[in-house]
């Protein structure tokens, strides 16, 4: 199934990828990015894996113990919709 990054997708993605190579390495922020990849991969493959929200119509899926990733199905498309750090504001505060 093909998957498309929204910007707040990247955006988010990009912020988590420049948190860990500032604070952490970048040997970390590779490790995540492989994960992102296989997370995106898998979910491509299966995308009702991740769990369902039937109030807002997108499911999630842990990326990371740190990171969930936000996405939806629509039109036979994912539409990754944003990596959220577990550790911030509520989800509902982001769409």
């Amino acid at each position: 199934m093909e998957v498309i990054w929204t910007e707040k997708a990247e955006k988010t993605y990009s912020k988590n990828y420049e948190y860990l190579v500032e604070n952490w390495s970048l040997t970390i922020a590779e490790k995540f990015d492989e994960e992102v990849l296989k997370t995106i991969d898998i979910i491509s493959k299966n995308p009702h894996l991740g769990l369902y929200n039937r109030d807002f119509d997108f499911s999630s899926i842990l990326v990371v113990k740190q990171i969930t990733l936000f996405y939806t199905v629509v039109g036979g498309k994912i539409l990754l919709l944003l990596f959220h750090d577990n550790r911030q504001k509520e989800v509902k505060d982001l769409f």
